[in-house]
């Protein structure tokens, strides 16, 4: 099985067969291995190999700063490669499978690519273009052909990484390939990472909940800080008690598919979320009133819809709200799921 990207083998005990795997033993049950992910098995699996077994761990790779570039993506916090970036001077691509543009010919690592202002990606999904006739084949001056995966770990850190400095990116399928055009303007420098958590509920997202260090870089979200908390809501959202992992402020819009498989983006559990914030607030604050958590929470959501108005699936999604409604389980207390 692949944890995280990672080819693993890993042989568990303790668990009840029947729930865990399908009837040939040879999958897992979807809801099970849902209910893994859901309480970050996999990550404190991995961050605990790190942090305990580092030695054993380096050794299956080649490059250890694949290591540093996972403690990165997935926030594993690992003591042994806390702060360690060296994951910024890591190779992105193999050259044998790959076409660089003039311009970003020698840029060939996280640092370097992270440095233009804009830069074109194409993946040959077919493998269409041919290694032998590299010389033949047109790119553009800040364009890539690659070979590698859309959905690898590279390029899934290199987004975040991008938006986190103000970026922008659109992608497109055609002619076999799919292509990524990344943009920012240099000149101003901001975390953007909001947008591309916003454009994740339009695609296989349910829901945001911001951990507060990375809700407090994020500009626009600096008037609603108050909204951070553990509430009873963001125990049962995260299945679990522990504040340390459930303390967030959780944007309040729900994705899920209508009837007609099209994406629907509503607030229609906006109460509860601002009935458990509240009460959770008076826990440490008794003057905290309701109508100021209503407040804040209803100018957030103007704030994302007004960020997000010339998205045009935006606009349909949350439009289609008007119609649809969603029985959204997220919100039930994990003893009832």
């Amino acid at each position: 099985m692949n944890v995280n990207f990672i080819p693993s083998r890993i042989d568990y005990y303790g668990f009840n067969a029947k729930e865990a795997l399908q009837i040939d033993r040879n999958k897992w049950q979807q809801y099970f291995l849902q209910k893994l992910i859901d309480e970050e098995y996999f990550n404190e699996l991995f961050k605990s190999l790190i942090d305990e077994q580092t030695t054993l761990v380096e050794k299956q790779f080649k490059n250890k700063k694949v290591i540093s570039a996972y403690n990165r993506m997935f926030g594993f916090d690992s003591k042994k490669y806390y702060n360690n970036n060296s994951w910024r001077s890591l190779k992105f691509f193999n050259e044998k499978d790959t076409i660089f543009g003039k311009k970003v010919f020698k840029k060939n690592n996280f640092k370097k690519l992270l440095s233009v202002d804009k830069l074109h990606l194409k993946f040959d999904i077919r493998h269409s273009f041919n290694i032998a006739s590299k010389p033949s084949i047109i790119v553009e001056e800040k364009e890539i052909i690659t070979s590698i995966s859309e959905h690898s770990f590279f390029v899934r850190l290199f987004i975040e990484e991008w938006y986190a400095i103000g970026g922008n990116h659109e992608v497109l399928e055609k002619d076999g390939c799919v292509e990524m055009k990344f943009s920012r303007d240099k000149e101003h420098e901001f975390d953007n990472t909001l947008l591309l958590y916003l454009k994740g509920l339009l695609s296989n997202a349910r829901r945001i909940a911001l951990i507060p260090h990375k809700a407090e870089t994020i500009s626009e979200l600096q008037p609603y800080k108050g909204l951070i908390c553990s509430s009873e809501v963001h125990r049962n959202y995260f299945r679990t008690d522990d504040k340390n992992k459930t303390e967030s402020l959780l944007i309040p819009f729900f994705s899920f598919k209508n009837s007609d498989e099209l994406t629907v983006i509503t607030v229609e559990s906006l109460d509860v979320i601002i009935d458990a914030v509240w009460n959770e607030k008076k826990e440490t604050s008794k003057e905290v009133k309701r109508e100021e958590i209503e407040q804040l929470y209803n100018d957030l959501i103007k704030m994302v819809d007004n960020k997000m108005q010339n998205n045009d699936d935006w606009r349909e999604a949350r439009e289609r709200s008007k119609e649809f409604r969603s029985f959204d389980s997220s919100m039930l207390s994990k003893y009832d799921k």
